[in-house]
């Protein structure tokens, strides 16, 4: 499998980790994962390549929010990095430190406190670092469209993330929700 097609297996993995509620235990690896839901190859998949761990408890926790720092190791793990725990630091500090250095966070853009690290992420922010990650993976493809004639939101969207909205939408990193917002 590609780093390309990895990268579209994580954001799909994103997407549901942000849209699904809670799920019946199923899947052996975690009790909380539903065998058969449309995500469960994905979470399978990405869990194989160690890309995924779950929590310390054992649980995937697909109902629940996915935090700046959690995001952050996933978009590392899929770059190959393996950034180590620093005493003293938060737990995730080291793989914004490796976005950093690979191009995919901008000094200053990801504040590695615990606070913001442990806060959830946001669908702008999430929609920067994976277009950013495509991009270093050699899917540049500019497509400018109309945003508000594809998605209902679009006037809602900050001007510093309608790029890379635009963006993560048209290469299929990132999708909407049924009502197109």
């Amino acid at each position: 499998m590609t780093k390309k097609h990895l990268l579209r297996l994580t954001a799909l993995l994103v997407a549901a980790v942000l849209c699904l509620g809670c799920a019946p235990v199923a899947w052996a690896a975690f009790p909380d994962v539903e065998q058969g839901k449309w995500y469960t190859d994905y979470v399978e998949t990405l869990t194989g390549f160690g890309m995924l761990s779950g929590y310390t408890d054992g649980t995937f926790k697909p109902d629940g929010k996915l935090s700046r720092g959690e995001f952050a190791k996933l978009i590392n793990s899929c770059l190959g990095g393996e950034a180590q725990r620093e005493p003293g630091r938060h737990w995730a500090a080291g793989h914004v430190d490796d976005l950093i250095e690979a191009g995919v966070l901008y000094y200053g853009e990801m504040d590695d406190s615990k606070e913001n690290l442990d806060s959830p992420i946001t669908r702008y922010e999430m929609a920067v670092m994976l277009v950013r990650t495509s991009d270093l993976r050699g899917d540049i493809s500019f497509l400018d469209f109309d945003g508000s004639t594809v998605i209902s939101d679009w006037g809602t969207i900050p001007s510093y993330y309608s790029y890379y909205v635009m963006q993560a939408f048209s290469r299929g990193l990132l999708g909407g929700y049924p009502d197109g917002s």
